[in-house]
C-alpha cells in the first residue's frame, strides 16, 4: 500500500456511493472518506469512532447500547483535537483515542498516515485502528500518561527516551530524501505569501509576522547559509520523529521495580531527516512553550544532561563519535528554531492567535535564534 491508495479510495468511493458510510481498506485498515468529525459535535466522534471500531461489522444502534458510549477530551498538542471514547463492549477495546486533524495545508495526512501505520506495523508507533476523513481511530495506551515538561530532565525518563529514539532511527527503514530543507524554504514561501497578501485571520498580526521573518530576522538568508555553511552534507539520515516534545512521549511507571517505559506517539511530522535535527529538537523542547508561547530556556539541558543523553543514544559507538555528533546536534539547535518559528507563523495565518498565540511562540524561538 502507498499513499496514493488513500486517493484512489477517496475518489472511487465519493464517486459511486452506494452504501452510508463506504469505506475501503487502506493499509490493511478500513477508511471511510465520507465521514467527518466535528469536534464539537458529540455524536460525529461516536459514529467514527464506532465505524472503526466494529468494523468489518456495522456498529450497533445506539438505542441497543446497554451503556452509552462516553466521550472524552483529551489535552495534549495544539495541533489536533483529542478525544477518549469509551465503554465500547468486549471484545473490543474498552477505550481508543480519536484523532480529528488540524494544521489543514502544512501536513500532507495521506504520506503521513501511510508512514504512521506502517510504524505501527513495526512496533514503533502505538496502535492505528482506522481512519475518517478528517482525522483517525488509535488504540489506547492504557496505564499510560503524557509527560510534563520539567519531567524531561529526570534521569531515568531521559536515558529511556535516548533509547526509544535509538530504536527509532536504527530499526525503522523507510524509503526518500531529508525533507527537512525542502519543508523549511517551503514554509518561508508559504509564510511570504500570507504576508504580501495579508492573509492573517486576526487583526495586526501579518505586520507582526511580517517583522519577525523580514526585519527582526532576515530568514531567508540564515537558512540558505546554514544549508550551504554550517550543517555538514554528510550528516546521517533516519526515519526521525522530529516534534519530540513531553506531550508526544507518553511513560507508564513501573510500581513493582521502579521502571519507566516509554511510548513514542503523534509522529505527524515524522519523515526521513537528519538524525542530530531530531535530538537537536527534543533538547529544545526542555524548555516547553506549547502552553503559552513562552518557551524557558533555563530549563534547556546542560552539557552533562546532552552528553549522558548521547551516550545512551549512541551506545557503542560513543567513544569514537560522540564529539563529532554533538557539534551536528548543536547545529540543529539553531536550524530547530527557524523550522518551529515558521511553522507557528504559518499556523498564526491559517488558524488566528485567539486559542493559542502562534506569533509569541515564533517570536520566542526566532529570538532564541539570534542569542545562540
Amino acid at each position: 500500500m502507498s499513499p496514493s491508495d488513500f486517493i484512489s479510495a477517496r475518489d472511487t468511493l465519493t464517486a459511486t456511493k452506494t452504501t452510508p458510510y463506504p469505506h475501503k481498506t487502506v493499509c490493511n485498515r478500513p477508511y471511510f472518506p465520507t465521514v467527518t468529525v466535528t469536534p464539537t459535535d458529540k455524536a460525529s466522534i461516536i459514529l467514527a469512532a464506532s465505524l472503526i471500531v466494529y468494523y468489518p461489522s456495522s456498529p450497533p444502534p445506539p438505542e441497543n447500547d446497554a451503556q452509552p458510549l462516553e466521550v472524552t477530551p483529551v489535552k495534549g498538542g495544539i495541533t489536533n483535537a483529542l478525544f477518549r471514547v469509551s465503554n465500547f463492549p468486549s471484545p473490543h477495546p474498552s477505550s481508543i483515542l480519536l484523532r480529528v486533524f488540524g494544521a489543514e495545508g502544512m501536513i500532507d495526512r495521506d504520506d503521513e498516515t501511510h508512514a504512521y501505520a506502517a510504524l505501527c506495523d513495526a512496533g514503533v508507533g502505538g496502535e492505528y485502528c482506522g481512519r475518517f476523513q478528517n482525522g483517525r481511530v488509535e488504540g489506547w495506551l492504557f496505564g499510560y500518561r503524557a509527560l510534563e515538561v520539567q519531567e524531561l530532565a529526570r534521569g531515568g525518563i531521559s536515558v529511556r527516551i535516548a533509547e526509544r529514539t535509538k530504536f527509532l532511527h536504527e530499526n525503522f527503514e523507510w524509503h526518500g530524501e531529508p525533507g527537512l530543507w525542502t519543508q523549511l524554504f517551503s514554509w518561508l514561501e508559504q509564510a511570504e505569501g500570507f504576508v504580501t497578501r495579508g492573509e492573517f485571520k486576526c487583526e495586526g498580526d501579518g505586520g507582526v509576522a511580517e517583522r519577525l521573518i523580514r526585519v527582526d530576522l532576515d530568514v531567508g538568508s540564515e537558512l540558505k547559509n546554514l544549508k550551504d555553511c554550517v550543517i555538514p552534507k554528510d550528516a546521517r539520515v533516519s526515519f526521525c520523529h522530529n516534534d519530540l516534545l513531553a506531550a508526544n512521549i507518553m511513560v507508564k511507571e513501573d510500581v513493582e521495580d521502579g521502571d519507566v517505559h516509554v511510548q513514542l506517539i503523534d509522529f505527524e511530522y515524522g519523515g526521513m531527516n537528519y538524525s542530530a535535527f531530531d535530538i537537536a529538537n527534543h533538547f529544545n523542547e526542555f524548555a516547553g512553550g506549547t502552553d503559552d508561547g513562552k518557551p524557558n530556556y533555563d530549563w534547556f539541558p546542560s552539557e552533562e544532561q546532552q552528553r549522558k543523553f548521547l551516550e545512551v543514544y549512541l551506545g557503542d559507538t560513543a567513544e569514537e563519535c560522540l564529539e563529532e555528533f554533538w557539534e551536528e546536534v548543536k547545529a540543529f539547535i539553531k536550524v530547530n528554531h527557524l523550522y518551529w518559528g515558521m511553522w507557528a507563523v504559518n499556523q498564526a495565518a491559517m488558524e488566528g492567535c485567539d486559542e493559542f498565540n502562534y506569533l509569541l511562540y515564533a517570536e520566542n524561538r526566532f529570538k532564541r535564534y539570534r542569542e545562540i
